[in-house]
C-alpha cells in the first residue's frame, strides 16, 4: 500500500507540474492573441487610410489565425491535463477551474549526499530487509531444532504386584546426533545469503539511479537558471524596446510579433526545464521513500484550488 501511495503521489505531482506549465503558457498565448488582434485592427485602419500596404494586413491576419490555432491547441491540452490530475486526486471529474503555484526553482540545488543518506528508506530495500530478518529468524529456529529437547514426564502409576498407586517421574534425553535437521538449516542459510546479496545489489542499482538522476537534475537546474537570469530578461527588454519603436514608426508590426514570440518561446523553454527539474526531484524523492514530502506539497497545492 505504501509503495502504491508514493507512486500515486509522485504521478500526481508530475501531473500538477504539467498542468501548471500549460496554464501559464495558455495565459501567454491569450496575450499573444490579444496583441495580434490589436495590431491587426491598427493595420486595417492604416490600410484604409492608405498609409500601409495591404500585404502587411494579410500578414497580420495570417499571424492572428496561427496564434488562435495555437491557443485552441493549448486549451485542449489544458483540459486533458486537468482530467488527469483530477483522476489522481479524486478519481472523478475535475472540480476546479485552475491551480495556483509557480514552476520556480530554488536558489540552491539539493545535494546528492542528502539523497544517498536516505537510501535505506527505499521501499524495495525495506522489503528486502524484512526478508533478511525473516530468513535470519528461520535460520535460528532451524539451528535450535538441531539440539533435541529433554523430555520430563511424571504421573500416577499402579503397581500390579501390590495393587497400590505411586507417583513416578521420568527423564529422557535424545542422543544429539550431529546431522539432525541439517537440510533445513542449509536451506535457511542459503535463503538468508541470497537476501543479503539481493540487498547489496539493489543498493548499488538505486545508488547509480540517484547519481544519474542528480546529474539530470543539475542540467535542468543550470539551464533554467541561465534562461531565467540571462536570456529571458533580454527577450523581455527586446520586446519592450521594439514595441516602443513600433509606436514611433521605427519597426514593423512583424518585428513586434516576432519579438513577443521570441519572449514566449524563451518562457516556454524555461518552463520546460523547470518542469523537468521538479519531475526529476519527485522521482528522486520516490526512490528514497519521500512520501511525506510529496504528500505535503500536494496537500498545500490542493488547498489553494
Amino acid at each position: 500500500y505504501q509503495k502504491r501511495a508514493v507512486e500515486t503521489l509522485s504521478r500526481a505531482r508530475i501531473c500538477f507540474n504539467a498542468l501548471l506549465k500549460i496554464q501559464h503558457l495558455l495565459e501567454l498565448q491569450e496575450e499573444m492573441v490579444r496583441l495580434s488582434e490589436s495590431f491587426a485592427e491598427k493595420i486595417a485602419l492604416r490600410v484604409k487610410a492608405g498609409r500601409t500596404s495591404p500585404v502587411e494586413l494579410s500578414q497580420a491576419k495570417i499571424s492572428l489565425m496561427r496564434n488562435k490555432l495555437s491557443l485552441e491547441s493549448l486549451k485542449k491540452q489544458y483540459i486533458i491535463a486537468k482530467q488527469q490530475l483530477s483522476y489522481l486526486w479524486s478519481g472523478g471529474e475535475s472540480d476546479f477551474d485552475r491551480v495556483l503555484g509557480q514552476l520556480e526553482i530554488g536558489v540552491d540545488m539539493p545535494r546528492l549526499d542528502l539523497f544517498l543518506s536516505r537510501i535505506e528508506q527505499n521501499r524495495e530495500l525495506c522489503h528486502i530487509q524484512r526478508e533478511i530478518r525473516l530468513n535470519a529468524s528461520r535460520l535460528r529456529l532451524e539451528q535450535a531444532r538441531r539440539k533435541p529437547d529433554p523430555v520430563i514426564s511424571g504421573g500416577l502409576k499402579r503397581h500390579n504386584d501390590s495393587g497400590s498407586l505411586g507417583f513416578s517421574i521420568g527423564f529422557a534425553m535424545p542422543l544429539p546426533l550431529k546431522r539432525i535437521n541439517e537440510g533445513a538449516i542449509l536451506k535457511a542459510n542459503i535463503l538468508l545469503k541470497q537476501a543479503e546479496a539481493a540487498l547489496q545489489q539493489e543498493k548499488i542499482v538505486i545508488k547509480n539511479q540517484l547519481i544519474a538522476s542528480h546529474q539530470r537534475l543539475k542540467n535542468a537546474f543550470e539551464s533554467a537558471v541561465a534562461l531565467k537570469k540571462q536570456i529571458l530578461p533580454e527577450a523581455r527588454a527586446a520586446y519592450v524596446a521594439i514595441s516602443k519603436g513600433y509606436i514611433m514608426g521605427k519597426f514593423s508590426y512583424l518585428a513586434v510579433v516576432a519579438a513577443y514570440r521570441t519572449q514566449l518561446e524563451v518562457t516556454e523553454e524555461y518552463l520546460n526545464h523547470a518542469e523537468n527539474y521538479h519531475n526529476i526531484h519527485a522521482e528522486m524523492e520516490q526512490m528514497v521513500g519521500g512520501c511525506d514530502a510529496t504528500s505535503k506539497i500536494l496537500a498545500q497545492s490542493r488547498s489553494k484550488l
